[in-house]
């Protein structure tokens, strides 16, 4: 039942540590059935970046207000605005306008409040949760399933990959993979099973090992007995998807297995990082130090590989315990979320520093979700954002462009608008007076045209007004507009003097 459902939502939102206004929230989306009118009244309803879906029943969103409080309110509505549009695996045009709508949505939601967006994530893992335990699924497969498991691959396995949620973008990935690819999936949880059991001394022997040499480590440096280690199978998805991109067959995979070692100290981290490569020869380029060069979404870790016993491959992972905390329930929503929902406004210099990066990798993220390569789910949690983010764009944003002001506060244009544009997208006198703009720091001309990720701080003047010429800069009709209504006053204006 939807509330079945809406309670099941509201757990996961639970399990985030998410705050009550937003387990309300999943709570009333889930049984009001709250969504947007339409696709305009979506897009209408995205001009101001402040503004709530304009299709959102004003009964429903008035009721809600009432009985509890204008916070909640706004957050339904923003879910309602991003669970509007469904996601479709279409290459058309007009599959890519509906993607396009979506990731707007999206990311406008993701830049007034991320609650919004971790709703609607706890939102479609209890979905898929619920399709999964029902097994419905005929011999043919049903399309309903289908989409949902499409859909949550393709965008919220990824999204919450990028909100450092690990745990929750596994279970997606694992149960998409299940339902999209059963065969697949069956066939490689066989094979996996059976090279586990082949390989469970190998794996208990280097498990044993690593514990004896880093207790002993320990030992000499006085801190005691602090290291867990423990191996694990690599998970299913992440297999198919190697074996997929490196065209390889299962028989030419050797790191099935991950070794994670846990300490409670930094110093520890690097400690153990020393006794790992003294014990085995590690592989050239295979060394990453996210302890001190973090992931943007909060991430951080020693990962390594190693020819270990029998000149195997083997994977470590090494961090401290609360490092692992935060990989399992997401270290860029919890930030996040204290910066836009803290006690003061804002946040701190590094917070807002932080969400503004993480905003604007985001963008160039979701600018190449149409294509499979710029997309890794790889275990070693490696950077969704493209090497070619700032190439050419694809034809999901080929009718938009996401824009920044100085605050960081995210804002949607038609592609091929200037800064004069966006000066009038802010407000009509900002346009009137606008003499210049810099964008990314550099001084540049009202007819510059903008891109997607730019930081605008428009230059104004109060000596200025609109000219004529400005028509032929301009490329939205809210700028057109305010422009010749300007010019036709002035005209009067001189027709009465």
């Amino acid at each position: 039942s939807s509330f079945d459902h809406a309670v099941g939502a509201a757990g996961v939102v639970s399990d985030m540590k998410l705050d009550a206004a937003s387990i309300v929230s999943a709570i009333l989306y889930g049984t009001t059935g709250a969504t947007v009118s339409s696709s305009s009244d979506h897009a209408n309803a995205n001009d101001n970046h402040n503004t709530p879906a304009a299709g959102f029943n004003d009964t429903l969103r008035n009721d809600i207000r009432q009985e509890f409080g204008q916070d909640i309110s706004l957050l339904v509505t923003g879910v309602a605005q991003i669970g509007a549009f469904r996601f479709r695996r279409s290459r058309s045009h007009r599959g890519s306008n509906q993607q396009a709508e979506h990731f707007r949505g999206l990311l406008l939601a993701v830049a007034q409040d991320i609650r919004v967006v971790l709703i609607k994530l706890a939102d479609q893992t209890h979905a898929l949760r619920q399709q999964q335990q029902q097994r419905i699924l005929d011999a043919d497969g049903d399309s309903e399933i289908l989409s949902l498991a499409a859909e949550t691959l393709d965008l919220y396995a990824p999204l919450a990959h990028r909100l450092g949620i690990f745990s929750l973008k596994m279970e997606l990935e694992e149960t998409c993979f299940r339902i999209l690819h059963p065969n697949d999936h069956r066939d490689l949880e066989i094979r996996v099973a059976t090279e586990q059991e082949k390989g469970r001394e190998y794996t208990e022997d280097v498990v044993a090992f690593l514990r004896d040499r880093l207790g002993q480590a320990n030992a000499q440096s006085g801190m005691g007995e602090s290291s867990e280690v423990t191996g694990r199978a690599k998970h299913l998805y992440s297999i198919y998807k190697k074996m997929d991109s490196q065209k390889k067959d299962f028989e030419e995979i050797q790191d099935l297995v991950a070794f994670r070692v846990l300490v409670d100290t930094v110093g520890e981290c690097y400690q153990a990082l020393g006794v790992v490569h003294g014990m085995w020869k590690p592989v050239e380029g295979r060394f990453k130090d996210y302890i001190a060069n973090p992931k943007s979404n909060g991430y951080q870790s020693l990962h390594t590989t190693v020819l270990g016993p029998e000149d195997r491959r083997i994977e470590v992972q090494i961090r401290t315990r609360d490092m692992h905390q935060v990989a399992d329930e997401g270290g860029a929503a919890h930030w996040m979320y204290k910066s836009s929902s803290g006690s003061k406004k804002g946040g701190s210099d590094e917070e807002d520093a932080r969400r503004y990066a993480w905003l604007r990798q985001l963008v160039e993220w979701a600018q190449h979700l149409d294509d499979p390569a710029a997309l890794d789910h790889e275990e070693d949690h490696n950077d969704l954002v493209p090497s070619n983010a700032g190439e050419e764009q694809n034809g999901l944003f080929e009718k938009e462009v996401f824009v920044f002001s100085p605050q960081g506060h995210l804002f949607a244009l038609s592609n091929g608008s200037s800064v004069l544009d966006f000066a009038y997208h802010i407000h009509t006198d900002l346009g009137s007076h606008c003499i210049g703009a810099r964008v990314n720091g550099k001084m540049v001309p009202l007819k510059h045209q903008i891109e997607n990720g730019d930081t605008i701080e428009v230059i104004q003047s109060l000596q200025q007004t609109p000219h004529r010429d400005w028509l032929d800069i301009v490329h939205t009709s809210k700028a057109r507009s305010r422009i010749k209504s300007w010019i036709k006053s002035q005209q009067r204006d001189q027709s009465i003097a």
